[in-house]
C-alpha cells in the first residue's frame, strides 16, 4: 500500500466550490460514506458476496473522486483482494478502510458549516470587486 497523503487534497477540493455547494457536497458525501461504511462492516460477514465488492469500488472511486487518497489507497487495495479471492487479506484491509473512513468522516464534520470551511481565495489574492 502507498503512503496516504491525509485530507488535505480533499479540503482544498472543497474550498474550490462555493459555500452553499461545498455544504451540499459535505452533506452528500458524509451520508453516503457513512452507509456505505456500515453496510460494509455488515456484509463482511459473507466477504464473497458480490455486494461487498460492489461497495468496497463504490467507496474507493468517491474517495478518489475526492482526492481522500488515505480513504481510497485502501479501500482499492481491499477491492483489488476481494476481486482476487484473497479473502484473508481483504479482511486485514477492512480495519484500515473503516478507519480512514473515520477519519474522513471526522474531517467532513468540521466542514459542515460554511464558516468552518477553507476559503475560496488563496491569501495571496484579492477578492473581486
Amino acid at each position: 500500500m502507498t503512503a496516504a497523503t491525509g485530507t488535505g487534497p480533499m479540503l482544498r477540493l472543497l474550498g474550490m466550490l462555493p459555500a452553499a455547494a461545498r455544504g451540499e457536497m459535505v452533506r452528500l458525501y458524509t451520508e453516503l460514506l457513512a452507509t456505505q461504511v456500515r453496510s460494509i462492516g455488515e456484509r463482511l460477514r459473507t466477504p464473497d458476496d458480490p455486494e461487498v465488492v460492489a461497495l468496497v469500488h463504490k467507496v474507493a472511486g468517491s474517495a478518489a473522486m475526492m482526492q481522500d487518497q488515505d480513504l481510497s489507497l485502501p479501500a482499492r487495495d481491499m477491492e483489488k483482494a476481494l476481486r482476487e479471492q484473497r479473502t484473508a487479506d481483504a479482511l486485514a484491509c477492512w480495519p484500515l478502510v473503516d478507519a480512514a473512513a473515520a477519519r474522513t468522516l471526522a474531517v467532513l464534520a468540521g466542514q459542515a458549516s460554511p464558516a468552518a470551511a477553507p476559503p475560496l481565495l488563496p491569501p495571496s489574492l484579492p477578492p473581486a470587486t
